[in-house]
């Protein structure tokens, strides 16, 4: 729009409008990304997850340029999350980080699709997703111990015991020397971390040997009392983070 009258000539520059033309008769419908972008946000708010992938992929589709997309493609990945339609969830996200990498949802994007593989028990392809996210450097707290406590699971669930210590271990530690510098809103990943750390221990407590010959009898006992008593204060300490799925589900396994 430029606007003149006996002074300078000011140019503003405003994002593209598109009309729509019904039947004859019909009123014509004006609209551009931002009230697309308010519209699908209202149906999110309102639990419309279809509605609202609609409303983004509209966005999408005709504003291209629009800086709106990509959070739009992130936030249809969100919509279709909450539907428990992971697979799509993850090809918005990976979506995100292939054509908008500098792009400020790509972090969240980079962890939510690790996310979204965990939710499809594809344990090598979310560990691979989250490494890559536990390389950035601009993650929180928050966000790197929920990545941390995320790779330790894919470990434990594909059987690499000693990864998966390690990174479990990492996401306690981390946590442990920054909680005085920076507040996580939920205790919820480092408490999952503890919790697995100690399951870890009680795993190793329930495979150990317990064999017959005297001198060898009594090593093992001692051996088991060793794992059972690291279980045990690990359970113990993922109680004490106070969140209460971990605390319930530590609480049982003792």
């Amino acid at each position: 729009i430029t606007v003149g009258l006996s002074g300078p000539v000011t140019t503003v520059e405003m994002d593209p409008v598109q009309i729509e033309v019904g039947k004859p008769g019909d009123e014509l419908v004006a609209y551009d990304a931002p009230t697309l972008f308010a519209e699908a946000g209202a149906h999110m708010d309102d639990n419309r997850f279809s509605q609202a992938v609609e409303s983004y992929d509209r966005l999408i589709k005709n504003f291209p340029d629009s800086g709106y997309v990509p959070p739009s493609i992130f936030n249809a990945g969100l919509s279709l999350e909450a539907q428990g339609r992971f697979v799509d969830a993850a090809e918005r996200y990976r979506q995100v980080l292939d054509q908008f990498p500098a792009a400020k949802v790509a972090k969240d994007a980079s962890l939510r699709i690790g996310a979204c593989y965990a939710e499809l028990a594809r344990w090598p392809a979310s560990i691979e997703a989250l490494e890559i996210a536990a390389r950035r450097s601009d993650l929180n707290l928050s966000e790197r111990v929920e990545t941390l406590s995320r790779i330790g699971l894919g470990y434990f669930e594909i059987h690499d015991v000693t990864q998966a210590e390690r990174s479990l271990r990492e996401a306690v530690t981390y946590y442990q020397a920054h909680q005085e510098e920076e507040r996580i809103e939920s205790p919820f990943f480092v408490a999952m971390a503890q919790f697995y750390r100690a399951h870890l221990s009680h795993k190793r407590f329930r495979d150990m040997p317990l064999r017959p010959v005297q001198k060898q009898l009594t090593q093992d006992i001692e051996a088991l009392a060793k794992q059972f008593m690291a279980a045990n204060d690990g359970y113990v300490a993922a109680i004490r983070f106070k969140d209460p799925f971990w605390a319930s589900a530590a609480g049982f396994h003792i």
